[in-house]
């Protein structure tokens, strides 16, 4: 890995909040963008990780994948900086999880956006967003960013009930036919998640304009989420902001992605043969990866595949498409 010069940076967000992250750039050679990187689900920290300092929420910790450190790794021999920030409410973030919703997240990101321009007037400057990062960047542009370019990796760009639909024999299953079993335990966020959503009212009590929703996992847990994050999901149509979006953009998908099967990106690729349209856009679907692209062995499990090193393929990818872009 080329050497780096590292900064930490604070942003003001438009609350007043306050984000903490940091700056990398290649020491040697020229600097020809900057990305930044944006969280999935849940309590995320500037590395791609869930904060298991969260322990309300995370009562058994979740393995690290540090997907922007790999991000970041695989970007810096390209001339590709990265800023990278905790989530709001995560890591050394301020902000109150409980009153996060998707409308404040982007909104986050497009002030993080609006600090790397000034400091960076002329530099292509993009997003990177893994799994609801890619709901989040698209949602950024109606709060002003202007990103240069837009890597969606693992982003089902589905309405948020047909992607919690899509993951009910996939990412689902472990919860629902064992509910109370080793996985539901260590994982008990996404066990109450998944119950309330397919056994339970949750689905109901979206539809019917809640704002929260206690799910209940083993062992006695309980968790209150925010159900305006799903119902703002919804109001936003990923595929309209996405072909009117006039930069380059790359969708990565692994095809044993339990999470977010990549049918958008087979629907799109149809679009592009069959009418022409998204001709900006680069799909590749990545044979025998999970959604943090790692390699899925016969019979290993999300969680087990997980904590393996990133795949080879992966940055192989990415480094095509800077190749390609810049």
């Amino acid at each position: 890995m080329p050497a780096f010069d590292s900064q930490e940076i604070t942003v003001r967000s438009y609350d007043g909040a306050v984000l903490s992250g940091v700056l990398e750039i290649p020491r040697d050679g020229e600097l020809r963008a900057l990305a930044i990187p944006v969280h999935g689900s849940f309590p995320q920290t500037r590395d791609g990780s869930i904060d298991n300092t969260r322990t309300w929420m995370f009562p058994t910790p979740i393995p690290e994948r540090d997907l922007f450190i790999d991000f970041r790794d695989t970007v810096l021999s390209l001339g590709v900086g990265t800023l990278r920030y905790d989530k709001r409410a995560s890591g050394s973030s301020e902000g109150i999880w409980a009153q996060s919703d998707f409308h404040s997240i982007a909104r986050d990101l497009a002030v993080v956006h609006r600090q790397a321009r000034d400091l960076y007037p002329d530099l292509p400057i993009g997003f990177m967003g893994q799994s609801e990062g890619s709901f989040t960047f698209l949602h950024a542009l109606d709060f002003g960013a202007e990103p240069s370019f837009l890597i969606s990796q693992g982003g089902g760009l589905e309405s948020f009930e047909t992607l919690l639909d899509l993951q009910r024999d996939r990412a689902a299953k472990p919860f629902l036919d064992d509910p109370d079993g080793l996985t539901a335990r260590k994982f008990p966020v996404l066990a109450g998640w998944y119950l309330g959503w397919f056994r339970g009212d949750m689905r109901d009590r979206v539809r019917a304009g809640d704002s929260t929703y206690v799910v209940h996992g083993p062992d006695g847990f309980t968790c209150e989420l925010s159900l305006d994050l799903m119902r703002q999901y919804e109001e936003l149509d990923c595929l309209e902001k996405l072909e009117s979006f006039d930069g380059p953009v790359l969708l990565m998908n692994g095809s044993e992605d339990l999470n977010v099967p990549p049918t958008v990106l087979e629907d799109i690729t149809k679009m592009q043969h069959e009418q022409g349209r998204f001709p900006h856009v680069r799909c590749e679907i990545m044979e025998g990866l999970e959604h943090s692209f790692r390699r899925v062995d016969e019979g290993e499990t999300f969680f087990e595949a997980m904590q393996k090193p990133i795949d080879s393929s992966y940055a192989a990818t990415i480094a095509s498409f800077f190749g390609d872009i810049l």
